[in-house]
């Protein structure tokens, strides 16, 4: 059992089923998640997401040249997000193959909505370069959205490996707090040596 004192979270992880214990208006809740096994990974981390709008700095006019200002926030969030993700790297990482990614950016009005999808994705995409995946051109196929919410501010990321010769065209479900409905595709996934991951960071 693992307790993120920041989050106000408990959470607990057996076969990778994830139970959360939240603090929702001073009542706790608990949430069952269970990963779609299409997806090889389904990964979670409740921070805020900086925007990569990086500065261009003059630093020769005569030779045109500029310096890339990154901003502290960004370089502190991939630095901590980095660190966690190493401390609980999976065996399949860095994934070597064209990748389908779907991303959900959460957050309040002001955390998300005026920032731009494509800056977030950038800074989410430089953070889980080079421990989760190799370099971000693997990601051929990308479903991307925002969602307003003043409940929490988070990020999820399911990610799916296309291997060689495969083709992947639907958007599934990424997991499920319901009825445990993929328990059969589960099990045949793990018995062939794979697994779908489901975990915070």
């Amino acid at each position: 059992m693992i307790f993120l004192k920041d989050f106000g979270i408990v959470y607990f992880k057996f076969n990778n089923i994830l139970t959360l214990i939240l603090e929702m208006n001073n009542t706790p809740e608990i949430l069952v998640a269970r990963a779609n096994p299409f997806f090889d990974d389904v990964i979670f981390f409740l921070d805020s997401l900086p925007s990569s709008n990086d500065k261009l700095k003059p630093i020769d006019d005569t030779n045109r040249l500029f310096q890339l200002i990154e901003k502290n926030n960004v370089t502190e969030f991939r630095k901590t997000l980095r660190e966690r993700l190493y401390k609980n790297k999976k065996p399949t990482w860095p994934y070597k193959y064209d990748l389908f990614m779907v991303v959900t950016i959460s957050g309040s009005k002001k955390d998300v909505y005026n920032k731009d999808l494509d800056n977030l994705l950038k800074t989410l995409f430089d953070t889980l370069k080079g421990i989760v995946f190799e370099d971000d051109r693997q990601i051929t196929r990308l479903v991307a959205e925002k969602d307003i919410t003043d409940k929490f501010t988070g990020v999820l990321v399911a990610i799916k490996e296309i291997l060689t010769g495969k083709n992947v065209r639907s958007e599934p479900s990424v997991f499920t707090t319901g009825e445990d409905c993929w328990k059969e595709e589960r099990d045949e996934k793990m018995k062939s040596g794979r697994a779908t991951y489901l975990d915070f960071y």
